[in-house]
């Protein structure tokens, strides 16, 4: 049985992305995850995340641990599901925002399109893409769960009205990184 039969490339709805934090760039000086989590690269429009339809919470969490290095250190998890990335585009726009599989970095990596370049030179982006740059990244940011399991008020998980799921899944991944 090949990968795509066992591991279907379509993402759906309902399944749980991770993104990992890392400390000092994603992390505020209280412990909380910047908005800037979702914010790509210079010159990309896309994220690098993690399945969990593919990859257990231990393997997300080895993942995000080998990634860490040199002068960035693991913090915790961004989680959103591909109908909560697709709920964060544009109104007029629905759907530019989502999760497509890019295993060919790895088995259980996704991408988390955001549809905007980041510039490279810190030149500004145009008005009407910075303002939906801007409108994308806090929904993203809205319509995430956090997980840090090292706040300086002990392990936290941000709350999610809209997901139960998410929630859900937030207590899995605390459990798992406190027993690590």
């Amino acid at each position: 049985m090949s990968n795509e039969e066992k591991f279907p490339l379509k993402i759906e709805d309902d399944e749980v992305i991770l993104r990992a934090a890392f400390r000092p760039f994603n992390i505020r000086k209280n412990g909380k995850i910047k908005p800037n989590i979702f914010v790509p690269p210079k010159n990309l429009d896309e994220l690098s995340c993690m399945r969990s339809s593919i990859m257990n919470i231990s393997e997300c969490l080895d993942k995000a641990k080998e990634i860490a290095g040199g002068n960035k250190e693991f913090h915790g998890f961004a989680l959103i599901t591909n109908f909560c990335a697709n709920n964060s585009s544009p109104p007029s726009e629905y759907g530019s925002v989502y999760i497509q599989d890019s295993r060919s970095y790895y088995l259980g990596h996704a991408d988390l399109i955001i549809g905007i370049k980041t510039p490279i030179n810190d030149e500004p982006l145009s008005a009407i893409d910075k303002e939906k740059f801007d409108f994308i990244k806090d929904n993203l940011y809205k319509h995430s769960v956090f997980v840090i399991p090292n706040s300086t008020n002990g392990p936290e998980i941000s709350s999610c009205d809209k997901s139960q799921l998410l929630t859900d899944f937030a207590n899995e991944v605390l459990d798992t990184i406190l027993k690590a």
